[in-house]
């Protein structure tokens, strides 16, 4: 095996590995003091001892050419630069060492640039390899594997043909061999080689079939084995490169001719036809567009971005229209939740419930005069608003009085009652208190997802003519207005029909509008903030508020909700999830102390509503990131290993997906909603359409690997 260090045949010392082209490794070596490139066989490319043996007899022809040429575009090779040298195990390499073109391969230097050189430059190189083409066909050898990792460019603009292993001589033998159809080696680059070449039967013609296709590579930047053909075999190349003018495209066509009696048939043609050719361009080296065809290169990808963004973005809002994410949107919606940071309870509500201690104790229903004791006690230490949320259309318990002097006395007493709903028949709606005025009434309504999970605060509703309840204005929204009302701060309607509520501007959800496309939006509907904490308030039990010595500063200056929460109270299943993250169900009395401290928070400045944002800015939200993702490079084209390709468009999708989710949480941190289903399935679309792009083109039958070399 080949060192660094070594030295080969008393005379070249092993430097470094430089790569492998073809079926040879090779290495940089020097002889004494020049730095020259060394090629060696790899004859374990081979299983098969016949295929060994024709390797061996290309690479030593390859030598036996070289040596005998002397010509600036062709490496030059000493008399004693081909030689073997056995190793210590005995096995046998086979070694060329050849002049080192300094520059790199076409290859390499197409794929750094987005588009070709100006036309007279184009020219003056195809004028370069068209001169080596004479000088190799005069001596009667035509190369056979022309392609742009064949051909050198040096710093100066100058052209190498490289890469000698498949040139073959024409002899009279050999062309008694084609003329008589008998079976040859057939040697050649998928995308490069001609038909002919194929069937074992390269003529000097084929060179220049593959010095065509090698410039419609560099004009395009696209293999031209996925470019596609017509019935005929003839390259659809020239929408790809309409900067090039029909003169010069039309000698790449005659050079990339089907049958070799359509193309030139001698190299000289080729200059005749190339000088017929005005420009007004002057070739310079290096290579650097100039600023007209970089202004058109940018017009023309901006123009791509714009097409492939308003296309994925319409399809997108489409689908979305027809509700086709919304499931998927709703659960996105709870996840994003569960990623805000931790909160505090708010300490302006204090919960008193009846849990089943309590119901032990002191009865199911719980009595009237067991409220009224509770009221009483929690009066005498200033509560701003007391809410009932127990519903008492009758009165219950041996004292059914208990409770009168309070529902019609007690300005801070606000109680419950429910709606009729009118789309549900056995949802009848339940009265409030006979004694207590209209209002200090509150309906306990809600509405639910139709996966049944409750994300909206329902805050207004019309009346319902016959239904015993006639509330307009929640239970929350009843305790939150009677809270802030001592601070001065009152609802206002506005002339959009919204409501001004201090800090805080309600804007009712509309139907088309963030991720509710097919939903009832019935009523003045907000999005429900939840507390991202598991616990939204501190409590205490029925029995702690009329057997203990509560502290006063418990209940002073407090919305006070007294409620049930037991096995047997309401429950809702919510988007938050408890310890053993499974999804929270919490009481109505839970949910109603989330929905006034949501409203009582808003108002006061210290955190904003949940809301969607206009049609317009979701539709830029979704095109700006697919605009993003197509300026990061996911638009480009395969032009190396495919695999390589694909990884790298997977990891900027996924980086600037990653990206994407930290801004919706942000985002949703300060109150926006953005479309993140819809803009996530956008960005899959963009890596999925570049993915696939290198399997579009046609006859893949014969197609494999562009730079796949055949040795048969």
């Amino acid at each position: 095996m080949m060192q660094p260090g070594m030295l080969l045949n008393q005379r070249y010392r092993v430097v470094k590995f430089l790569g492998k082209g073809g079926f040879s490794e090779i290495w940089e070596v020097t002889d004494r003091g020049q730095i020259k490139v060394i090629k060696v066989l790899n004859l374990a490319e081979f299983y098969a001892a016949e295929t060994q043996q024709k390797a061996i007899g290309l690479f030593q022809r390859e030598a036996k050419v070289l040596m005998g040429l002397n010509h600036a575009g062709i490496p030059q090779v000493e008399p004693d630069g081909y030689f073997t040298y056995t190793t210590s195990d005995g096995e046998l390499h086979h070694c060329l060492v050849q002049e080192k073109i300094e520059g790199e391969n076409l290859q390499d230097w197409r794929q750094r640039r987005d588009k070709i050189f100006t036309e007279a430059e184009a020219i003056d190189w195809l004028k370069q390899l068209t001169e080596i083409l004479i000088y190799l066909h005069d001596r009667h050898y035509f190369h056979r594997d022309i392609k742009p990792a064949n051909i050198m460019v040096k710093p100066n603009g100058k052209l190498v043909l490289i890469d000698f292993g498949t040139v073959r001589e024409i002899t009279p033998t050999y062309l008694a061999t084609i003329v008589e159809d008998r079976e040859v080696t057939r040697l050649g680059s998928v995308g490069y080689a001609p038909p002919e070449q194929y069937q074992g039967k390269s003529l000097p013609q084929s060179d220049f079939y593959a010095l065509g296709r090698t410039f419609v590579y560099l004009f395009t930047g696209q293999p031209p084995d996925l470019i596609p053909e017509t019935e005929l075999g003839e390259l659809m190349w020239r929408e790809l490169a309409p900067e090039i003018s029909p003169q010069l495209a039309d000698v790449i066509d005659w050079l990339m001719a089907t049958f070799p009696r359509d193309r030139p048939q001698h190299p000289e043609e080729i200059l005749h036809r190339l000088a017929a050719i005005k420009t007004t361009d002057a070739p310079s080296y290096p290579k650097f567009l100039p600023s007209s065809v970089k202004a058109q290169i940018r017009i023309n990808s901006i123009r791509k971005t714009l097409l492939n963004t308003v296309v994925i973005t319409a399809l997108i809002i489409g689908a979305r229209q027809l509700g086709i994410f919304q499931s998927w949107e709703l659960q996105t919606f709870d996840q994003l939740l569960h990623l805000r940071p931790d909160e505090k309870p708010d300490s302006r509500i204090l919960i008193v419930q009846a849990t089943e201690e309590d119901i032990k104790r002191y009865d199911y229903p719980l009595p009237d005069a067991i409220l009224a004791q509770v009221i009483e006690k929690l009066e005498p230490d200033q509560p701003r608003v007391i809410g009932v949320n127990i519903l008492r259309d009758r009165p219950v318990g041996n004292n059914p009085t208990a409770l009168v002097s309070h529902w019609r006395n007690n300005s801070k007493l606000i109680a419950a009652c429910l709606v009729k709903d009118p789309s549900t028949p056995n949802r009848l709606g339940v009265a409030p208190p006979k004694d207590i005025p209209t209002e200090r009434i509150g309906f306990g309504n809600v509405v639910v997802d139709s996966d049944r999970i409750l994300r909206r605060h329902l805050i207004f509703m019309s009346k319902v003519a016959d239904s015993p309840c006639q509330s307009r204005i929640s239970l929350s929204f009843q305790l939150a207005m009677a809270y802030l009302a001592t601070e001065g701060i009152k609802p206002q309607n506005t002339p959009q029909d919204y409501v001004q509520f201090g800090s805080l501007l309600l804007k009712p959800l509309k139907v088309n509008r963030g991720f509710y496309r097919q939903a009832q939006l019935s009523g003045f509907q907000l999005l429900l903030n939840y507390h991202s904490s598991p616990e939204i308030a501190p409590s205490l039990t029925i029995t702690q508020v009329l057997t203990q010595k509560i502290p006063p500063h418990l209940f002073k200056n407090r919305i006070i909700i007294i409620g049930m929460n037991t096995a047997s109270s309401y429950t809702f299943t919510t988007p938050m999830r408890d310890h053993n993250n499974n999804p929270q169900e919490i009481s109505d009395l839970i949910l109603h102390a989330q929905m006034a401290s949501q409203i009582i928070r808003g108002a006061k400045g210290e955190r904003p509503l949940l809301s969607f944002g206009p049609n317009w800015f979701e539709i830029l939200w979704i095109g700006g990131w697919v605009a993003l993702t197509y300026g990061l490079g996911c638009s480009a084209s395969p032009r190396k290993n495919i695999w390589l390709f694909r990884l790298t468009i997977v990891a900027r999708v996924f980086i600037i997906q990653i990206s994407l989710l930290v801004v919706s949480v942000i985002s949703m941190t300060g109150g926006l909603v953005v479309p993140l289903v819809p803009t996530t399935l956008a960005l899959i679309t963009i890596a999925a359409l570049a993915i696939i792009r290198r399997d579009d083109s046609p006859n893949k039958s014969r197609r494999s690997h562009p730079r796949q070399r055949l040795l048969i």
